[in-house]
């Protein structure tokens, strides 16, 4: 019950957190059997808590070992169903406590439950998917030999972030069509080396396929600015970077003549244009702000907590990679925090009501965010 209300109140912050949240392809979650959620891996515990939060059922995931460190992080991943998983370089000791972890996530799957890995291993600082590892492939085919009547399925998910470290930002989660385990089978006992190298193959291209996935080279940073460039919506950026995939194929040339062109700009440090224009953007403003008069109080109201947070952040977060779970983690509960201290202030000054003056504050903040998202 916790856990339920729990995975609402963070689904509302996540919705604050970011200026688009967008989920496509629930429906391809399949309603029976095991589940493993595959997905890409971009901005550390940000991807876990948008896929528990995007799908229905409760996901235990695999997680970096060194994270539960502490008593007390290690008592918090583990009531949101984080479970630890080893890397060579928290010591090679630990490495025959995967298969502990392994036999963990296994049952859970024998039961019918959901598991969630990110079959990279490591996360990628670019928009680009990483070769995956083979345990994800191991692991449900063995799953699934030991329980061949039970349906096992792999759904390939897409993580795609406008900015992955930054908040206010577009986020789009895509589940695509479900793999089932169970077909491989027969493949795995007889060419087992085969089987885990085709489906993780297979894997591969299903998450590739819902995701901005730029070959990594001397052409990178031109591609990336081209796609941008050209719009701002993820699915028409994909098309576009397809498209200009296949000139390079056809037509080196002009391929190189466009991504020089991108070159210049990239060292010039031209800023993108994007599709929304100037205008645009006054009348979402001038529309929050018509819509909601709490909201330039409420705007005033979240500036010290926004700079405070975000300086503290940048300030002890070491690992680049956590910027963004750690400023939604401190928004997050110094903003509740703040929030309540504020509204016992206001209670006290104007002798109202704590819950009415509760409500107005939150309301308050809420509102703010909303222009904030329009400024941003």
């Amino acid at each position: 019950m916790i856990y339920h209300w729990l995975k609402v109140w963070i689904s509302i912050g996540l919705r604050l957190y970011y200026r688009n949240y967008r989920v496509i392809g629930r429906e391809n979650i399949p309603r029976k059997g095991g589940i493993i959620f595959a997905g890409n891996h971009q901005c550390a515990l940000m991807d876990a808590l948008n896929i528990v939060i995007s799908s229905d059922q409760p996901v235990y995931f695999a997680t970096r070992a060194d994270l539960f460190a502490k008593p007390w992080v290690r008592k918090l991943l583990s009531f949101i169903k984080m479970h630890p998983v080893y890397r060579p370089r928290d010591g090679w000791r630990n490495m025959d406590k995967n298969e502990d972890s392994f036999r963990f996530f296994m049952s859970k799957l024998h039961n019918g439950e959901a598991v969630g890995i990110f079959p990279e291993g490591a996360p990628s600082y670019h928009f680009n998917l990483l070769p995956l590892k083979k345990g994800l492939a191991r692991m449900a085919l063995q799953t699934v030999k030991e329980q061949p009547d039970f349906p096992l399925y792999i759904v390939p998910v897409g993580l795609q972030y406008e900015s992955p470290q930054e908040h206010l930002k577009n986020v789009e989660i895509r589940f695509g069509k479900s793999i089932l385990v169970n077909d491989f089978l027969n493949e795995y006992e007889t060419h087992k080396g085969k089987a885990l190298r085709h489906f993780t193959q297979l894997i591969q291209q299903r998450i590739s396929d819902l995701i901005i996935d730029i070959p990594l080279g001397e052409n990178y940073d031109s591609i990336n600015y081209f796609r941008k460039e050209k719009s701002n919506q993820f699915h028409i950026q994909k098309k576009e970077i397809k498209t200009l995939l296949q000139v390079k194929d056809v037509a080196p040339g002009k391929f190189k003549k466009t991504t020089s062109e991108i070159q210049i700009k990239l060292e010039k440090n031209i800023p993108i244009k994007h599709n929304t224009t100037l205008e645009q953007k006054i009348r979402e403003t001038l529309f929050a702000l018509t819509v909601s008069p709490l909201g330039i109080p409420g705007l005033i109201l979240i500036f010290p907590l926004l700079f405070f947070c975000k300086k503290r952040v940048l300030k002890n977060t070491k690992d680049s990679q956590f910027i963004s779970t750690s400023l939604f983690g401190h928004l997050f509960v110094i903003g509740h925090i703040y929030g309540l201290i504020i509204s016992i202030l206001i209670s006290i000054v104007v002798n109202i009501p704590f819950l009415i003056s509760l409500v107005i504050i939150f309301l308050m903040m809420i509102c703010g965010i909303n222009i904030k998202r329009h400024l941003s």
